[in-house]
């Protein structure tokens, strides 16, 4: 069962092999330093390709496609976050390999992963947009509806989205790729995956650049206050922006953005 199955779902155009186009990850530019992009839960590469673009020019630009997304809710349902996290960990030891320094750059859930990775791995910094740790979306006497999910009927499978859009920029949710269903199993796994990094925020000590909007409707902007103060890093920043909602790459403060991550890498390159 699919609570509020009457919404419509978007459709999209498709490969050959079933991915959405646009949704592809990608690699881009060249340098001593590579910056590996991961991008949020039921969404795409294509939300941090433009920021990978403004940045290529200076450094090796690579976004990864997280295992289950760019296809059908169906197919993400079969991944845990902590499969994402290994794919992840398994990107950055693959560009250590050959790149002096990696940093990673996340939005949302690819936030929380980073944090996740930085708090195992030896990595050079990261540059994290609306982590999802704590819901922004509030449904009865002010308790987030993250609360809730575990107690729902085991028959309800997936959820459709009926919040507002997490873009105030006129016209770009409608270029957006992202999954209008939520997967409860997977939903489940990305409240598990914010739960679990709260006691590991202070094993983390490399540099860190947060940036949450005052307005996003997804992710608190407590997320980002809890994790500047819990972080183990003595290099770390938290921006809070007022023009956007939750895809702070695709939103209002978009040049923001792109400006001050280049001036952050440039700083700690």
């Amino acid at each position: 069962m699919i609570l509020f199955e009457d919404h419509k779902r978007r459709k999209y155009e498709r490969r050959a092999d079933g991915l959405i186009k646009g949704a592809e990850p990608f690699e881009m530019g060249k340098g001593d330093t590579a910056l590996l992009f991961i991008h949020g839960w039921t969404s795409s590469p294509r939300e941090l390709r433009f920021l990978a673009e403004k940045l290529s020019g200076k450094h090796f630009c690579k976004g990864i496609l997280l295992q289950g997304h760019g296809l059908t809710p169906e197919v993400l349902e079969q991944y845990h976050w902590k499969t994402h996290l290994s794919q992840l960990t398994e990107e950055i030891r693959a560009l250590k390999q050959t790149y002096q320094k990696v940093f990673l750059i996340g939005l949302s859930y690819g936030s929380t992963l980073s944090l996740h990775a930085a708090s195992k791995e030896s990595i050079d910094g990261a540059i994290l947009m609306c982590p999802f740790v704590y819901s922004a979306k509030k449904v009865f006497l002010g308790i987030p509806d993250t609360f809730f999910v575990p107690y729902l009927p085991k028959k309800i499978t997936a959820i459709c989205k009926q919040s507002q859009s997490p873009i105030l920029k006129k016209g770009e949710f409608e270029q957006h790729i992202t999954y209008d269903i939520m997967p409860m199993a997977s939903l489940k796994s990305l409240i598990q995956s914010g739960k679990s990094l709260r006691p590991l925020l202070s094993d983390i000590s490399c540099p860190i650049l947060l940036m949450h909007s005052l307005h996003d409707t997804s992710a608190a902007f407590k997320s980002s206050v809890v994790i500047l103060k819990k972080l183990g890093s003595t290099d770390k920043r938290l921006i809070a922006l007022e023009k956007s909602n939750h895809i702070l790459t695709l939103d209002n403060d978009r040049d923001f953005i792109e400006k001050e991550t280049a001036d952050w890498l440039m700083q700690h390159t």
